[in-house]
């Protein structure tokens, strides 16, 4: 029961709707129940997500996997790379000189 109303509340963008949608489900309850539940949770969740950033940091977590793989693959596209200096390409033609014209 539980569940489904946290769930509601997270899915909904309003307690009222979510308050609906619970009752709609056969679940008699509030909108201010549904609201002490969804903070109430909510805080439970943020102090597990805060306690595993301490554990993450201090590395005190478990692994995620069992086995570790014996080799990975990592793909770069290079987006983030500034592109290489070049030098200049020689120019193709000879630069044109201005000619100066002679006092006659």
């Amino acid at each position: 029961m539980v569940e489904r109303i946290v769930t509601a509340t997270a899915r909904f963008s309003s307690f009222r709707d979510a308050t609906d949608a619970v009752r709609m489900a056969g679940i008699e309850v509030s909108e201010s129940q549904v609201r002490r539940l969804a903070h109430q949770i909510g805080r439970e969740l943020i102090a597990a997500r805060d306690r595993n950033v301490v554990e993450h940091r201090r590395r005190q977590l478990a692994p995620r996997t069992e086995v570790l793989p014996a080799a990975v693959v990592v793909e770069v596209d290079g987006a983030g790379f500034a592109p290489a200096q070049r030098a200049p390409a020689p120019a193709l033609t000879r630069p044109r000189t201005r000619r100066t014209r002679s006092p006659a």
